[in-house]
């Protein structure tokens, strides 16, 4: 699969590259053109396999073909499809605790404003009880809430025991040119719930959304966190990513700075990185990127300059210490790309491999 489009001149000489989403233009007198034939082709095969599997899932009604594109950004009207499978509800594997995962996508598109208020409450919720304060952030503020999860992907984690949301993960989809690209946003787990390994799962949920209602395998992803933790998560699972703590002295390559540069141009607002931080092209840290000047999120400023979570790692943690100012509200930006198969085998492996060391120490 090509990584960008054919028929731009600038991407073309980047070397850049993406998923193909298709099915995305209108007809023109009527004609079936080949790419709308397998839209519908693979639409049809994703309805028979939710239906033959049983998959608790609800999907977008076939006479609906026109779903609601003015609340999203101006470069995503043309380019997001609209999704098949809207919402889906899966068991969520976790260490001592009962929880079943409901998986959103785009619910801003077509969410009742019931059901809207209703899933935005259970964020908040889960917020505050993971902070002392709930953090500035898009999408955690009570005003335009249509807007904010127009294009993004949320998986929440619901205890069934008390039926309250304990954990979520909102990765927010963007535009880059003519590509559409995942930035993994946002993610909170309950202060009592954290340790009980709940982020994964919601992470691959919402990773599994673009396959079923893009109809791609494999598209670009976008990160910037501050925690070993995630920046070592982005390195071991993910494909061609940068900057990668195992191997510290590599250089961006044309389209990956790239990616970098548009999207920290225009559209720092969608995941609450200061427009006043600075972006280093050598080694992709955002200075400040949490300071309220410019629009931050200071409430993820650790003061203490201590990490909020570690990875398995020492080299991770290492070398997150060496390029990041925590104190200061430091980031890491990271591009990379989602294949879904190496993603998930790599996933599959590593959790092989932590199921090994458990059965050796007993």
């Amino acid at each position: 699969m090509s990584f960008m489009a054919a028929g731009n001149s600038c991407e073309s000489q980047l070397g850049l590259g993406s998923a193909k989403l298709i099915g995305g233009n209108p007809q023109k007198h009527g004609q079936m053109t080949e790419a709308t034939f397998w839209s519908r082709f693979v639409e049809l095969w994703v309805r028979f396999v939710v239906f033959v599997c049983r998959i608790d899932a609800e999907l977008a009604p076939r006479t609906e073909r026109v779903v609601e594109k003015s609340v999203l950004p101006d470069g995503l009207k043309k380019m997001l499809p609209a999704p098949i499978v809207r919402r889906w509800t899966s068991p969520l594997p976790s260490r001592g605790a009962n929880c079943m995962c409901h998986t959103y996508d785009q619910p801003g598109r077509w969410m009742s404003d019931t059901e809207l208020h209703a899933l935005h409450e259970q964020l908040i919720a889960v917020a505050e009880r993971s902070m002392d304060d709930v953090p500035t952030h898009r999408l955690l503020q009570k005003d335009r809430v249509r807007e904010a999860l127009a294009n993004r992907i949320v998986s929440v984690a619901v205890d069934t025991v008390t039926g309250e949301a304990v954990g979520f993960t909102a990765m927010v989809c963007l535009q880059s040119l003519n590509d559409v690209i995942v930035h993994l946003g946002l993610t909170m787990i309950s202060r009592e719930y954290r340790g009980r390994r709940i982020q994964s799962p919601l992470f691959t949920r919402c990773l599994c959304a673009p396959m079923f209602n893009w109809f791609t395998l494999s598209y670009m992803v976008t990160s910037i966190a501050a925690s070993p933790a995630g920046i070592g998560a982005c390195s071991d699972y993910f494909c061609d990513v940068f900057p990668n703590y195992r191997n510290p002295d590599a250089k961006p390559v044309p389209w990956q700075l790239f990616v970098a540069r548009d999207v920290l141009r225009h559209q720092r607002h969608e995941f609450a990185c200061s427009w006043e931080a600075n972006f280093s092209e050598e080694t992709f840290v955002v200075e400040g990127s949490n300071d309220a000047v410019g629009g931050g999120a200071p409430e993820f400023i650790k003061t203490d300059g201590q990490f909020v979570s570690r990875h398995k790692s020492e080299a991770c943690n290492a070398y997150c210490s060496k390029v990041l100012d925590i104190a200061r509200g430091d980031e890491l930006f990271q591009v990379g790309r989602v294949d879904i198969m190496l993603t998930t085998l790599k996933y599959m492996m590593s959790g092989s491999a932590r199921d090994t060391r458990t059965k050796k120490k007993h």
